[in-house]
């Protein structure tokens, strides 16, 4: 079953790290060589764990100050070491107005470690959020 799969575990608590920007866990959770994908960001993928990490602490830090996970659903594929999930969010951005969004997510996992996460949202309610 999909949800006591590594891959989903590791899902489930990257998702936890990041509600509450625990960045050393995040660390943690993924490999040397991760990849970190935001498909609809308009930005390359982030490449290694220090890239990743200094990614996620200027980006998160500067546009939330809270964020609420909600898995709908983790699917698991042929790949034991792969799985997609399905969650929203609800949190509070830096400027005090409220962000919502709902994600689709590719996650690989090998070894214990994420190796890759691809996130697909909804650019559009960031930019809402942000005016």
């Amino acid at each position: 079953m999909a949800s006591d799969s590594p891959p989903a575990a590791a899902l489930r608590a990257l998702l936890n790290a990041f509600e509450v920007m625990d960045f050393d866990t995040v660390g943690r959770l993924i490999a040397d060589d991760a990849q970190f994908d935001f498909p609809y960001g308009g930005q390359a993928p982030v490449k290694g764990r220090a890239a990743i990490l200094d990614f996620l602490r200027v980006g998160m830090a500067t546009f939330l100050k809270s964020m609420d996970f909600t898995i709908a659903a983790i699917h698991p594929a042929a790949d034991p070491e792969l799985v997609f999930a399905e969650y929203s969010s609800t949190g509070v951005m830096t400027n005090d107005r409220p962000y919502a969004n709902r994600y689709i997510c590719l996650l690989r996992a090998s070894g214990g470690k994420i190796t890759l996460f691809r996130e697909f949202y909804n650019p559009a309610a960031i930019a809402a959020a942000k005016a």
